[in-house]
């Protein structure tokens, strides 16, 4: 594991503060090689800063401020042993066994093996200067947010290369200025709302924090599965329908035509609508004399999808499903329908590539 002695140094200012008026840099830093402000994005819990390239070795000054309503901290993470492609999660999972102690502790494990600078948790309205010196080892190093909840959307990448020109690449702002209202940010969160790659009666459906579909009603099938944030509905609100929602996230998986084989006449299906448990829905749909509910939901750690189809007035289907470079999508289980009824019960789980 990766240890680096380097100068750390953090002053407190309030946002509004010219920055010129922090504190002095620590001794071995009146020249400095760059200089990087990330901040947090008002009501979005994102930085504003993607990912950063340094060159090994590198004096750097990197301003922190959160001019948001809600605490945050940036702590920059060893490549660890996925060569950084975890994001850090490893450290989040740290923060997690914490338990009643992570508040006390500000959300950091203090001394875990893969931080190598951090901010503190800096509260709203307040920004913090660190100086260090960046690693001799070239590689991607995380950094996020560690307060809980934050680490899916607050989360970036310092790029350590001799190649590379120093720079920093900056977030697209989301239009939504609602988007983080107490109702958007529910979970889960069923939306019916006009998306890329659908018809027009497409449904969107936040399952958890990290994993979301879209649904299309008018076909009676999956479109798509994306991981990251939610949607960004701004241009269909302000043309009053007359737009399509951003994806605020990498789509994983995306599915050409359902993986039912009803065996049944052809013809299109008919949409019966939807109810919701626990805030998902359940699907249901008719082709020929063939009924149909589909529901998709977390699995367990709640890191796949479970996806169960309850196929009902058919005494033969079958379900075939296509896996993507992404995603992983196989059969688990399937079972005829109890009590002698036609039917079958099929659970396929879709589960992200790491």
């Amino acid at each position: 594991m990766i240890r680096l002695s380097i100068v750390l140094f953090s002053a407190v200012a309030v946002a509004q503060a010219n920055p010129s008026t922090a504190q002095n840099p620590p001794d071995g830093f009146k020249e400095i090689d760059q200089s990087i402000v990330i901040s947090t994005i008002r009501t979005q819990m994102k930085y504003d800063v993607q990912s950063f390239t340094v060159k090994p070795g590198a004096r750097v000054k990197l301003t922190f401020r959160n001019p948001d309503e809600l605490p945050h901290n940036i702590i920059i993470c060893t490549p660890g042993s996925t060569g950084g492609k975890d994001k850090g999660e490893e450290l989040i999972k740290a923060v997690l066994e914490l338990g009643a102690r992570g508040q006390e502790l500000g959300w950091e494990p203090k001394d875990h093996p893969r931080i190598l600078h951090s901010s503190g948790m800096i509260q709203p309205g307040q920004e913090t200067v660190l100086w260090f010196k960046a690693p001799q080892k070239e590689g991607n190093y995380p950094y996020v947010c560690t307060y809980p909840g934050h680490f899916t959307l607050m989360n970036g990448l310092m790029t350590v290369s001799r190649k590379s020109t120093p720079g920093v690449v900056r977030g697209k702002a989301r239009k939504d200025p609602f988007y983080t209202s107490p109702g958007m940010r529910r979970r889960p969160q069923v939306r019916r709302i006009f998306m890329p790659e659908a018809g027009p009666a497409a449904i969107a459906v936040a399952v958890n924090d990290h994993l979301h579909y879209c649904w299309d009603a008018g076909q009676c099938r999956l479109r798509y599965v994306w991981k990251g944030d939610f949607v960004d509905g701004w241009d269909v609100w302000r043309g009053n329908g007359n737009g399509l929602a951003s994806i605020e996230g990498e789509i994983l998986h995306r599915e050409q035509a359902s993986p039912l084989n009803l065996r049944t006449e052809p013809g299109p299906p008919r949409f019966l609508g939807y109810s919701l448990k626990e805030g998902l829905p359940t699907f249901r749909w008719k082709q020929g004399g063939i009924e149909v509910e589909e529901r998709i939901q977390p699995s367990k750690s709640g890191k796949a999808l479970e996806r169960v189809f309850v196929v009902k007035g058919s005494p033969e289907v079958t379900a075939k499903p296509k896996s993507s470079e992404q995603m992983a999508v196989t059969v688990t289980k399937s079972t005829t329908l109890p009590g002698n009824k036609k039917g079958f019960r099929i659970n396929i789980t879709m589960t992200p590539m790491p």
